[in-house]
């Protein structure tokens, strides 16, 4: 697999081909922006790096709550029992996507859900004061954890050279 550098005004971009997902053909991607010749060729590099090894993560600006709502939480109703998904909605809809629907998916950090469950902990309570349970935030970690495995299966979220700065 090749890339392609052009210069751009006072700028350079990289090119590249990556075989679409869902029917295997080829699509063009592009970056610019870069001030040297040598810095795009680096980056070219990276991405080409990243496409061999399947790990390419096309830029989007899909958020959380979107993917969340209407990509994961719909797949989930026919892979779990009726039940299971009812809590894993319940929550989503009460303590994820409140706090972290708005974040863009492939901008989410670590540092991100670490405040996250310090505040469940200490005032995650909806109708009366205090935290939830222990077992509770373990409960929203293992679904947050569950939902990024497959966003990362899916090739929605990854390594950090694939994601749009």
């Amino acid at each position: 697999m090749r890339g392609s550098i052009r210069k751009r005004g006072r700028t350079y971009t990289w090119y590249l081909f990556v075989p679409d997902p869902a029917t295997g053909k080829p699509r063009q991607r592009s970056k610019g922006g870069y001030r040297t010749k040598r810095e795009c060729q680096a980056a070219l590099n990276d991405a080409l790096s990243t496409v061999r090894t399947g790990t390419f993560v096309e830029a989007s600006k899909r958020t959380m709550g979107s993917f969340l709502r209407d990509e994961w939480l719909p797949a989930m109703q026919l892979n779990v029992r009726p039940t299971t998904w009812a809590t894993y909605q319940g929550l989503l809809e009460a303590y994820v996507i409140p706090a972290l629907g708005g974040i863009e998916l492939q901008q989410l950090t670590p540092g991100h859900l670490g405040p996250l469950y310090q505040e469940l902990l200490v005032s995650g309570r909806r109708h009366r004061p205090g935290g939830l349970a222990a077992k509770t935030v373990r409960n929203v970690h293992v679904l947050i954890h569950r939902a990024l495995r497959d966003a990362v299966r899916l090739g929605l979220y990854g390594p950090q050279r694939g994601r749009r700065r």
